[in-house]
């Protein structure tokens, strides 16, 4: 049967479903509302770490920019001081005023010198052709002497052509450059800065150059020491790398490659070339910039500044770019670490949130049914003692009709019988009047029983609810003429009395509103055990009626569902019009035993 609807269904049997759509609709409010609350507290602590994070790279990057350049000046400023105490050696003196024995000695100092510094590739005299006359290369910190026949001329270099036109006691430093051999690059690669100053003999002539060659390396290296987040990057003025994050980048004007600071930051390549000094981000990264010439240090009082562009013509003064870069996954490394931190709160907040508020919503739902079952049930009460009171008032009219004008009429008849015999002379006629009060009183009786068995049957206390519903099936099909089909499956010995008669008077009341409205000709009633339910069934063939109006006009159907829940049952209707009714009633068998 399509059409159908449950009155009363026990709340264990049919418990409010874990994805219904109440639950789901709270749930989702719930969720919703918390994710958006959740989500702004963490986007908020993350954006300060953020923020946090930036700034302190920033203030680092400046940090480690001056770190590297007071590196750089100090470095530079030990090398002059070399150069100048060399340049004022006796040993050279000696050599200029043409002591030919003081070359060997010279040479000689000049290996002890290489060894116990360390730093230097060459100490070269170069004389005013541009001539080695002294040289000493040291590889490994290990420093030898030249023969004079394997020394060079220097004179088409451009640290030499430079050096030369100096005054007496300057220095020039030379750009970055590769150490170069017989007109090659030598290999392994080798960076080089070279310091040259004139020398002059003891009537003030300037007589030659004397040369350091410091390994570039040494000064490089100092900038990984600092313990500051980012790399240092060193970029000459045409955008080539000398220090790049990556070594094989390094020196591509002289290797032959094309992987330079425009290739790799063209954003970033932009701002270093129109600015002395700076600081920024782009996509690439945080970059801080300064702009420097080696041949610019000292500086006045040993402070630390950048290159005046107005001083980048001085020979040799090529500026470079001091570069300290953060490369974008440093720039997020703490924020990000802190973002998955916050997400894992985040997840594990919400599927905290979604169990408690899965429950919170069914609770809910759950409240909001039985205050609505307890509303409906409520109102059935109201219409059934309604209804009841009604109906009382109807049996106690009926029962008083059939009191006065059947069971009255009857007795006054025995009382006149009698009355007439106690007259009678006749002993014949006072036996027909005592055979009349005595027939008389047989119909008393049998009234009395109709009653006192429509007001409780004794069957069901003499053989049980199984011959008693038999009997009420047998008494329908006499009386109604409804032919009901039974089928009885439980056992007596279980069923307590108190489900027997409750059971018992739902059968009956079913079986009743059939005769009376169903129209039907077949019923068929079941009533049979199920584990620990007891289950009844009545179905008929009939008109059905319209299930929208069952609750408030049928006395019947009320009884039996109260009947139902009183027992702690469940009791469903189906029906649709033109295809007969069907009673559903499930009633435990443990809550009567508990």
């Amino acid at each position: 049967m399509a059409g159908y609807f449950i009155l009363n269904a026990n709340r264990s049997d049919n418990p409010v479903s874990l994805f219904s759509r109440k639950v789901l609709v709270r749930l989702l409010a719930l969720s919703a509302t918390m994710a958006f609350v959740l989500g702004c507290v963490v986007l908020l602590l993350y954006s300060q770490e953020r923020n946090h994070e930036t700034f302190l790279l920033e203030q680092q990057g400046l940090q480690r920019i001056d770190h590297d350049c007071k590196l750089l000046e100090t470095q530079v400023e030990s090398l002059r001081s070399d150069l100048l105490y060399l340049a004022e050696q006796d040993m050279l003196q000696r050599f200029l005023s043409g002591d030919e024995a003081a070359r060997d000695e010279l040479a000689n100092d000049y290996v002890h010198f290489a060894q116990r510094r360390g730093i230097y590739d060459q100490i070269r005299f170069l004389d005013m052709t541009g001539k080695e006359a002294v040289r000493v290369n040291c590889r490994e910190n290990v420093a030898k002497i030249v023969p004079i026949t394997s020394l060079q001329v220097k004179t088409d270099r451009d640290y030499y052509q430079h050096a030369v036109k100096l005054d007496l006691g300057k220095v020039y430093v030379s750009d970055f450059d590769l150490n170069i051999e017989h007109g090659k690059v030598q290999k392994p690669v080798e960076p080089v800065v070279r310091f040259l100053t004139p020398v002059a003999d003891s009537s003030g002539t300037k007589r030659g150059l004397l040369a350091l060659n410091c390994s570039g390396k040494e000064l490089l290296d100092g900038f990984d020491e600092v313990s500051l987040p980012g790399i240092t990057l060193l970029i000459n003025a045409e955008g080539e790398y000398i220090q790049a994050q990556h070594s094989q980048d390094n020196w591509g004007w002289l290797l032959g490659h094309d992987r330079n600071a425009p290739a790799h930051f063209p954003d970033a390549w932009k701002q270093f070339n129109n600015k002395t000094e700076g600081q920024f981000s782009t996509p690439e990264g945080l970059f801080t910039f300064r702009r420097f010439a080696l041949s610019q240090y000292p500086r006045v009082e040993g402070s630390v500044t950048t290159v005046d562009r107005a001083q980048e013509n001085l020979p040799g003064a090529e500026p470079l770019i001091l570069v300290t870069y953060v490369p974008p996954e440093l720039q997020t490394a703490s924020s990000s670490k802190l973002l998955s931190q916050l997400l894992l709160i985040y997840a594990g907040a919400m599927i905290l949130i979604v169990t408690l508020g899965w429950y919170w919503a069914r609770s809910a739902a759950i409240r909001k049914r039985q205050a609505s079952s307890i509303a409906a049930s409520e109102s059935r009460l109201r219409t059934l003692s309604n209804q009841i009171l009604d109906a009382q008032e109807q049996e106690r009219r009926s029962i008083s009709r059939e009191l006065h004008d059947e069971l009255g009429q009857q007795a006054t008849a025995v009382c006149l019988d009698l009355q007439a015999a106690s007259h009678q002379q006749d002993p014949e006629r006072t036996k027909v009047f005592l055979g009349h009060a005595i027939q008389e009183t047989d119909h008393l009786l049998q009234s009395l029983h109709e009653i006192a068995s429509r007001v409780r049957p004794p069957v069901l206390d003499d053989l049980g609810l199984h011959d008693a519903v038999e009997s009420l099936t047998a008494d329908i099909d006499r009386r109604a003429g409804i032919s009901v089909d039974t089928k009885l499956d439980f056992d007596d010995q279980n069923i307590s009395p108190r489900i027997g008669e409750n059971v018992y008077r739902i059968a009956q009341e079913g079986l009743r509103n059939i005769a009376k409205h169903a129209q039907a000709q077949h019923a068929f009633l079941t009533i049979k055990r199920e584990y620990k339910f007891l289950r009844l069934i009545l179905e008929d063939n009939g008109v059905g009626c319209d299930l929208v109006q069952i609750k408030s006009s049928r006395l019947g159907i009320l009884g039996m569902q109260e009947r139902t829940e009183l027992l702690g049952g469940s009791f469903a209707v189906f029906s649709e019009p033109g295809a007969g009714m069907r009673i559903d009633v499930t009633i435990p068998l443990e809550n009567e035993n508990n």
